[in-house]
C-alpha cells in the first residue's frame, strides 16, 4: 500500500511509471462522470506517456489525451516496481 504522502495529481505524475488511480474529483460532476466513462476509475492503473500541450496517458490498452485541468482532478499513487511498457502494454 502506498502512503498518502506519495499521492499527486495525474498532471504532475512522473512519466513512464505506472500509477494507481485513487480518486477522480475535478469539482464538476459532469467532468468526473466523463473521465470515468473514459476508463479513469479508482483502482485502475494509468501511465503518463507524454506532455505535449495536453497530457497523453494510457489506461489499460487505450491512450487518452487530457487537458491539464482535467488531469489535475485525478489523484494517483505510484506503483514503485512497475514501469510503463509503451511498446507492448499489459
Amino acid at each position: 500500500m502506498v502512503q498518502a504522502k506519495y499521492l499527486c495529481s495525474l498532471a504532475k505524475a512522473e512519466m513512464g511509471i505506472e500509477h494507481e488511480i485513487r480518486s477522480v474529483d475535478t469539482g464538476c460532476g459532469r467532468n468526473d462522470r466523463r473521465l470515468r466513462e473514459l476508463g479513469l476509475l479508482e483502482g485502475r492503473r494509468v501511465c503518463v506517456l507524454a506532455r505535449q500541450g495536453q497530457l497523453i496517458c494510457r489506461v489499460d490498452r487505450c491512450r487518452l489525451g487530457l487537458c491539464r485541468g482535467m488531469a489535475d482532478g485525478v489523484l494517483v499513487a505510484p506503483l514503485t516496481s512497475d514501469t510503463c511498457d509503451t511498446v507492448n502494454p499489459k
